[in-house]
């Protein structure tokens, strides 16, 4: 079964063809978890909408910032301060 979500009247982030953004109040029609449209006023009768008057409407934001090499020191420094953390010189 097809679902689809309408994301209305939101602000959108475009790109002009010099690379500047370029906000936007578009509609974005989501089915199925991929983007099936972008337009000013789109209309479905088979969407739930969600009201994005006054919103920024953009994807999923992925954290990909991590320190793997600071896994060795948990808990080690667990009961002392930042300052204890960072050596002095």
């Amino acid at each position: 079964m097809t679902t689809q979500m309408l994301r209305k009247g939101g602000t959108v982030l475009t790109h002009d063809d010099l690379g500047h953004v370029a906000p936007k109040k578009l509609d974005l029609l989501i089915q199925d978890s991929s983007i099936a449209n972008i337009e000013e006023d789109v209309s479905t009768r088979r969407a739930r909408v969600v009201d994005c008057t006054g919103k920024i409407v953009s994807p999923d934001f992925v954290d990909t910032h991590h320190h793997t090499w600071q896994t060795q020191l948990m808990g080690a420094y667990a009961d002392g301060t930042l300052l204890k953390y960072f050596p002095t010189g």
